[in-house]
């Protein structure tokens, strides 16, 4: 901002307690997704000085090392619990609150338009869900954002190293190449911009980025470990094809209710595509051939075609996904808001732009609040893995050496038994669960499996009896929804 504005801090400060508010909420109020206990125990696998390099775990390595790193920095300060690894995600959607109302003044020069994009992603429930998460995503999104304001500023260099570690972060980081050249030269480039100087600008980024990329290869090599991060993310995340004619319709409908949480339901989200519609023609009619309509028309143009790309490529439809473009839907529902905000002050004696905040402010209010008391299905879990802390508390009572047996939830169980004096056994197939009872049953040592609630235990129990043994079972957990989320069958040897 101007050095004019420097004092009048006031309203992004508000916002950013607001936003705070929001977003410590739920921050306790859930237990892991899979995929957060994945990356939270190979976190605390390089905390507890096990496997500092993540060499030689079977654990799935599948991302980048900053994440890692990143975990396993707030757990050596607080202690390895869920808590710990879902602050670096909480400070990180703060951080981005900023970065938005930083990207909107460099990008349109409005107040108006800057405070409004703060405040959507401040209160979008889809932000707020994500923040307290273990995911990568809210981080690859605060590194993305810095990496476009520093572009956007001028600052190449910079930009190249942001923009690294939001690949150090997440490989899907690799998406925003487009955005951030195309960013960064709107407000780098002009009519008396030589040759030279964009060379110098390209120079800078890839040197920023060349130093970041070292580090990450030194350590995928320095691991030295079966199958480099790069290979596993490919393998783990690649869908092979585009979607076929009987997904597209299904596809879009999938995608368009992820995003109907973008403002907490359907007519508001709706009411907020409508208005990105309309702003794209508003802005070239009123600011043709200027710097701020063509900010706007890159970041239209990028969020249509990444969303033309999440929908035609078969892949996942899995929420976070769509987290890197609601910061992008923020910054240009500010600028049209921001737009209108601007005209009333202009026309008005009273300058009533301010009602247009009061207003997004109060629609917004409600979807906020509902997320910040996990009233939508989006971000980590909400109910489905109730109780596996009780389950974990319970087989941590048990005898060294205790065998416990799953099936679907070793990601869940490496992360709540981490130090437990349990052995984690997988059963693979239920006649492999029978094989291995058969050969190692008549061992000296208790025996459970841990069985979600969600699943059929038909099979499971089947073989368990085809090799003598009796599930008897010793506790079950009820989720939130009043369902159960787990069962714990002890298995005792029968008479011959």
């Amino acid at each position: 901002m101007p050095k004019r504005r420097i004092g009048r801090i006031g309203p992004q400060v508000l916002l950013l307690f607001i936003g705070m508010a929001m977003r410590v909420a739920p921050l306790a109020d859930n237990r892991f997704h899979p995929d957060e206990a994945l990356f939270a125990t190979l976190s605390r696998l390089i905390v507890s000085g096990r496997d500092v390099w993540l060499s030689h775990t079977p654990l799935l390595v599948d991302k980048p090392p900053l994440l890692y790193y990143t975990l396993a920095g707030s757990m050596a300060l607080i202690g390895g619990n869920e808590m710990a690894a879902r602050l670096p995600g909480l400070f990180a959607s703060l951080i981005s609150i900023a970065l938005i109302g930083r990207l909107a003044w460099r990008c349109w020069r409005s107040e108006a338009t800057s405070r409004l994009a703060m405040l959507f992603f401040a209160l979008s429930p889809f932000s707020i869900l994500f923040s307290p998460t273990a995911f990568a995503d809210p981080l690859m999104v605060m590194w993305l954002l810095t990496a476009l304001s520093a572009v956007s500023a001028g600052r190449w260099g910079w930009g190249g190293v942001f923009f690294g570690l939001a690949l150090a972060t997440k490989q899907n980081a690799l998406f925003f190449v487009p955005l951030i050249v195309a960013l960064g030269g709107i407000h780098s480039i002009g009519s008396e911009t030589r040759w030279r100087d964009i060379g110098r600008y390209v120079w800078h980024f890839v040197a920023g980025l060349g130093l970041v990329l070292i580090l990450i290869i030194l350590w995928d090599v320095g691991r030295n470990a079966p199958t480099s991060f790069w290979t596993a993310g490919f393998e783990a995340n690649n869908p092979g094809r585009l979607a076929r004619r009987g997904e597209i319709w299904p596809r879009a409908l999938g995608w368009g209710d992820w995003l109907s949480y973008l403002a907490g339901n359907s007519l508001l989200s709706g009411g907020i595509a409508v208005t990105l519609a309309v702003l794209v023609p508003a802005e070239i009619s009123r600011y043709w051939q200027t710097r701020r309509a063509a900010a706007t028309l890159v970041l239209f143009a990028f969020l249509v075609s990444y969303l033309a790309l999440l929908w035609l490529v078969a892949f996942p439809l899995h929420d976070r996904y769509l987290l890197p473009l609601i910061p992008l839907i923020a910054l240009l529902a500010g600028r049209a808001y921001g737009l209108l905000a601007d005209w009333l002050n202009r026309t008005t004696h009273r300058r009533a732009g301010w009602v247009v905040g009061v207003v997004m402010a109060t629609a917004l209010s409600i979807p906020a609040w509902q997320a910040a008391h996990n009233g939508y299905p989006v971000g980590g879990d909400h109910g489905t893995y109730d109780g596996i802390d009780v389950v974990a508390t319970y087989l941590r009572t048990q005898p060294e050496g205790t065998v416990v047996y799953y099936d679907t939830l070793g990601w869940s169980l490496q992360y709540y038994l981490f130090d437990a004096y349990v052995y984690l056994a997988p059963i693979g197939t239920p006649s492999a669960l029978t094989a291995d009872l058969n050969t190692f049953g008549e061992a000296d040592c208790l025996r459970f499996i841990v069985l979600p609630g969600w699943e059929s235990h038909t099979e499971i129990l089947e073989a368990a009896q085809q090799a003598r043994f009796r599930a008897r079972p010793v506790l079950e957990t009820i989720n939130r929804h009043g369902d159960t989320s787990f069962v714990v069958y002890q298995l005792q040897a029968t008479q011959h």
